[in-house]
């Protein structure tokens, strides 16, 4: 009745017009409200699945087939973990036995700059057990996973400050199913319910609460593998530059960081607790940069990957608290510092009592996430919805439209001759790198993206600027040889722009020269010492002990043999290692081994083996007009004096047996892996055995 008599009043006291205009307002409103199951397409998502490893390469893909035709999906990025020097994934029981127990030490917590707290003391208590990591099938790739999946993260939301931020993002584990049409309809469609992408949130797929917060021993975590979410806020928040200065009005949130950065003794917990971060901190940096260097500087990486997005979110207030009675939070009820982590659709579990969110054979069957699952169990899941049967429509941004990746690499090895053969193809229309000021004449051959850190975390637009110039171009190249050792960082790379252009993992064209081993390292250290006075990196690698001058071959070699076999990553004369991850990420067909003493002893049948691979014709079989295949591009004449005199020209035979004798079985391996995995009918087959050089 109260509503009828309202409405009598209403048209009573307006116009005709205003009342004809209000009518046709509400007409709109019902509208746009029995169409909201179409208000997902206004939205944006990104997806980042990542895998411990290749094996997962099966579901990764599936992913991809899966959400990437998501009417609210705009991208899907699929990460390979990569090799970390920090962490040796081949480590013994033993050596993970003494990891745990530093990352249990409250003196290591300490010597980083963390405080003792119930945060430091939950993740001392329910990540690095020694029991919890030996429950694992391999405790060793674990305990390197963590630090590499959270530099996959960080390095994900950086490369957001050039480039539009989506509404939210997405992290899932590789072997996850999340249905993303359940997902995109609770964030867009219950917007009285849900926080908005517009606020600081972090929605855990699984939430998990360890502890009680009545005796100040409460931790929550989400279960990662399950998915984690970001809004386009939070991402805003991380990357915001923070100059902690007494000048001026600082935000809430600089006020905040800055207090818990610089001036964290002044506080209690919860606002003084850090996991060591803020030493890494300098004015202008944001929480992103912050997080880059705390991941690659840190010795021992002690948390769970998961423990960084609940740190984010609890501890640097980078997701807002939750609504008084907001029942999705009544487990842990009014203490809402620690339910700044947010759960979806009661996936709130107590850890602690045994409770666990449901995976594999245990997932309802309409459950918004399932962890745990098979490709065939993933496709299963998805014939029930129509939505993923159209492709993506949202426009592409035009960051991403512009994105020029080279679609061959010359991925080495170091001194196979890759200057002689990138030379012969950038003289024949392959378009070659753009150098920008002040990089390096040699960068206009060798870009040095993958296997420099600092250009690397630069991210992949950073890359792409280096061969704009080239679109009208049939091929564009690479040749820096130090991209040998990081095959993942390429798969990462090139399946990230998959979204916009398909066709870039299966357009890649890879080259690579294998050279004896032996005989590299010599070559290598000729390269070093030409360059002893001038190059910091090389001066450190081959100085004599206490002098300024550089060792010997023999003695560089006698240190070299003893510890090859310890390197972690494995030296890049350890070709096989590195082969069957580039064979397991990449198709076969689109890599071309190619042998060095061919080139050296008949170039013409090498360059046909090129022409064939790349899809090239008529190229003359000699290249007179540039002088020799193997012409010494690099050559030492012009270098300093003091370092010719050191130069070999002739290995001694006990430095030779010595490091042979570490390459050996690595050969053997080698062979057998291209035996087994053979490429193109052009390829050389069988692989010539490496046959070693004279010596004195």
């Amino acid at each position: 009745m109260r509503r009828r008599r309202n409405t009598k009043s209403v048209g009573t006291l307006i116009s005709p017009s205003v009342t004809i205009l209000f009518i046709f307002t509400l007409y709109l409103f019902n509208l746009v409200m029995r169409t909201r199951e179409h208000v997902s397409a206004a939205y944006v998502i990104d997806v980042v699945t990542v895998g411990r490893d290749v094996d997962r390469l099966s579901t990764t893909r599936t992913q991809q087939r899966i959400w990437a035709s998501h009417e609210a999906v705009r991208s899907v990025v699929s990460v390979i973990s990569e090799e970390d020097g920090k962490c040796d994934r081949n480590m013994s029981s033993d050596e993970v036995s003494q990891h745990a127990s530093t990352c249990n030490s409250e003196e290591y917590w300490k010597t980083i700059g963390a405080s003792i707290d119930p945060l430091t003391r939950g993740i001392m208590r329910v990540a690095y057990t020694r029991e919890y990591l030996m429950q694992k099938a391999n405790p060793a790739l674990w305990v390197c996973a963590q630090r590499r999946i959270a530099k996959s993260f960080i390095k994900q939301v950086g490369s957001y400050t050039s480039k539009t931020l989506p509404d939210y993002l997405l992290i899932v584990d590789s072997d996850t199913y999340v249905d993303i049409d359940q997902l995109s309809k609770f964030l867009f469609e219950q917007p009285y319910e849900v926080p908005s992408h517009d606020e600081p949130v972090i929605w855990a797929g699984c939430k998990m609460n360890f502890g009680n917060p009545n005796q100040g021993d409460a931790f929550t975590t989400p279960y990662g593998g399950f998915g984690t979410v970001f809004s386009k806020r939070t991402l805003m928040l991380m990357n915001q530059p923070l100059h902690c200065s007494e000048v001026g009005t600082p935000s809430e949130h600089e006020r905040h960081i800055c207090n818990k950065f610089k001036r964290k003794e002044l506080f209690s917990y919860p606002a003084s607790a850090t996991i060591g971060e803020e030493v890494f901190f300098s004015p202008g940096d944001s929480i992103t940069d912050v997080f880059r260097k705390y991941l690659q500087e840190i010795t021992f990486f002690c948390l769970h990957s998961d423990h960084v997005y609940a740190y984010l979110a609890i501890y640097l207030k980078l997701s807002r608290l939750p609504v008084v009675g907001d029942t999705r939070h009544a487990t842990w009820g009014e203490h809402f510092e620690f339910n700044r982590l947010h759960s979806i659709k009661g996936t709130e579990v107590l850890f602690d009592k045994g409770e666990t969110c449901p995976n594999d054979g245990t997932c309802a069957s309409n459950a918004m996430f399932c962890h745990r699952l098979s490709s065939e169990q993933m496709m299963k899941r998805t014939q029930r919805f129509s939505s993923f049967t159209t492709t993506p429509h949202l426009p592409i941004t035009s960051v991403r439209r512009r994105l020029v990746l080279p679609n061959v690499l010359h991925i080495g090895v170091q001194k196979s001759g890759s200057s002689s053969i990138s030379r012969f193809l950038f003289g024949r229309g392959v378009c070659q790198p753009r150098l920008f000021d002040p990089e390096p004449a040699h960068y206009d051959k060798e870009v040095h993206f993958f296997d420099q850190e600092a250009r690397y975390t630069n991210g992949i637009e950073f890359y792409s600027q280096r061969f704009e110039h080239c679109q009208a171009k049939n091929f564009s190249m690479d040749a820096t040889p130090n991209t040998f050792t990081y095959p993942e960082r390429v798969y990462s790379t090139y399946s990230s722009v998959t979204d916009t252009r398909p066709d870039a993992i299966a357009d890649l064209k890879i080259i690579v020269t294998l050279r004896e081993p032996v005989a590299r390292e010599l070559s290598w250290y000729n390269h070093m010492v030409s360059d002893f006075e001038s190059n910091i990196a090389y001066t450190k690698q081959i100085s004599k002990q206490g002098s300024s001058f550089p060792k010997s071959f023999e003695e560089y070699a006698k240190d070299l043999s003893s510890s090859l076999s310890s390197l972690k990553p494995p030296s890049c004369g350890y070709y096989a290692h590195f082969l069957t991850t580039w064979f397991a990420l990449f198709p076969r067909k689109n890599i071309l081994v190619l042998s060095y003493d061919e080139l050296e002893g008949n170039p013409a049948k090498v360059l046909w083996r090129i022409e064939r691979f790349l899809g090239l014709r008529n190229l003359p079989t000699t290249i007179d007009s540039d002088g020799p295949v193997l012409e010494h591009l690099n050559s030492y004449s012009h270098r300093a004096a003091v370092s010719k005199t050191n130069l070999t020209s002739l290995i001694s035979c006990k430095s030779q047996k010595a490091l042979n004798d570490v390459f050996k079985e690595e050969n053997l391996k080698l062979y057998a892996l291209l035996e087994s995995t053979p490429g193109n009918s052009f390829e050389q087959r069988p692989f010539p055995n490496f046959t070693l050089e004279v010596c004195s």
